[in-house]
């Protein structure tokens, strides 16, 4: 059935197909681009997505504080989707915490959550 998809992809044109996955299904991402033959997009989440982003605070702690905050901003609505336990008073203030600190929320399960599931 994939492989349909990807024919009336390649016949269509002017679009890619996307795939997304939550749980890091590395072994899938070389057939999705061979079947695709390189008309694809994908969105990672899980694992990758939070070393993704651990990796931004480091270099780029600006761009970090702009995603955290966002995620706050948006985590009552996002957390509809999950049976979590994120308790947001846990997770200190960003503001207080230095630029070379960033990376500790990476150690703290209520901020781990709070990134891993707003990634809209």
């Amino acid at each position: 059935e994939f492989s349909l998809h990807a024919a009336i992809a390649k016949n269509i044109g002017g679009y890619k197909l996307s795939l997304h996955t939550g749980s890091d299904k590395f072994s899938v991402y070389p057939i999705f681009a061979q079947e695709t033959e390189g008309l694809c997009h994908i969105k990672t989440a899980g694992t990758s997505w939070l070393e993704e982003v651990k990796v931004v605070a480091m270099k780029e702690p600006a761009l970090y504080r702009e995603i955290h905050r966002f995620a706050l901003e948006n985590f009552e609505k996002d957390r509809a989707s999950y049976n979590l336990t994120t308790d947001l008073s846990r997770i200190p203030d960003i503001d207080t915490i230095a630029d070379d600190e960033l990376v500790n929320f990476f150690k703290q399960n209520d901020s781990r959550q709070l990134i891993h599931i707003t990634y809209g």
